[in-house]
């Protein structure tokens, strides 16, 4: 008897949307012909403004290490007063350059630089669905609020918005002057970083450079160094058994490899310089070794 009411019930909501889909097509229609919009414009009008280059970006880094992303992005629109805002968990270690563009011309390609800061001691955490919601309202679509839900303890997933500033006369306040309003404009870039784990069994194929809490100045010498961080190279023909269990001797993790001049970059557990030269005295017994050393430190510019 349930079942046989429940179906009836399903054939009338069935019958109710064939009626209605003729209106809302007339409707939509009628929109149409009023305001002389074509179904082009009409389209355009609610795709997304911001288009990316790529669409989304996902790299590894390792604790205490800085990378850089290059994205591009284009406009279906022209737009002043540019900034960029990213999602507070990624926010925490991203910067962007520029800063802001004064004006973005629309179907102008731009580039920007994403820096990705990532301390020795991070911990990434998972940004519950109810925070997303408080979070990202209604400006941002579902596909965009599941992305940021993946986020674990070793992926951070974040967005990129472009945001810009508009006036609009009929919006006004105190003294009658009409309010610029910051508008986040769709689509956003889909980042998401990898953390990965330091070890002495797996060697980098590429140089790093040092986040800011690694960097610490002697005042002995008065020079910055990487306060953690020893440059080593070995013999030709040395075995990579050997070099790794050479690493592990001073309780070491790779955290670079410069491979056209075979310079190996470690991070050791040191308090202090001290407890650094030590280690690096260590290592400059080892028959193995040609040199090791500390890690000056030079400022990149991006």
């Amino acid at each position: 008897m349930i079942s046989g009411i429940l179906l009836e019930i399903r054939i009338l909501n069935q019958k109710t949307m064939i009626k209605f889909l003729p209106i809302l097509a007339i409707a939509l229609l009628a929109f149409i012909l009023f305001t002389g919009t074509t179904v082009s414009d009409f389209w355009n009008k609610y795709r997304p403004v911001i288009i990316w280059s790529p669409e989304r970006v996902e790299q590894d880094q390792f604790p205490g290490t800085v990378q850089v992303i290059t994205a591009k992005f284009t406009s279906r629109k022209d737009l002043e007063n540019v900034e960029f805002w990213i999602t507070p968990r990624l926010n925490k270690y991203v910067t962007v350059e520029p800063e802001s563009i004064e004006k973005v011309e629309k179907n102008k390609e731009y580039t920007i630089q994403i820096i990705v800061s990532l301390p020795a001691d991070v911990k990434a955490k998972q940004l519950l669905k109810r925070d997303i919601e408080e979070l990202l309202g209604d400006e941002v679509d579902k596909d965009d609020k599941d992305f940021l839900a993946k986020s674990t303890q070793n992926k951070i997933h974040g967005l990129l918005f472009v945001k810009s500033q508009k006036t609009f006369p009929w919006v006004r306040f105190w003294k009658g002057k009409a309010k610029p309003i910051k508008i986040i404009q769709p689509k956003p870039l889909r980042i998401i970083i990898n953390i990965k784990e330091l070890s002495a069994e797996v060697i980098p194929g590429e140089v790093t450079l040092p986040s800011y809490d690694r960097i610490e100045e002697d005042p002995a010498i008065g020079q910055d160094y990487i306060k953690d961080e020893i440059i080593l190279k070995f013999k030709d023909g040395t075995p990579e058994a050997t070099i790794k269990q050479i690493v592990k001797d001073i309780d070491g993790v790779f955290i670079g490899f410069f491979e056209e001049l075979g310079i190996y970059q470690l991070q050791v557990s040191v308090t202090d310089f001290n407890e650094l030269d030590q280690k690096i005295s260590q290592l400059e017994q080892n028959i193995n070794v040609e040199f090791a050393g500390r890690q000056v430190v030079t400022i990149p510019t991006f």
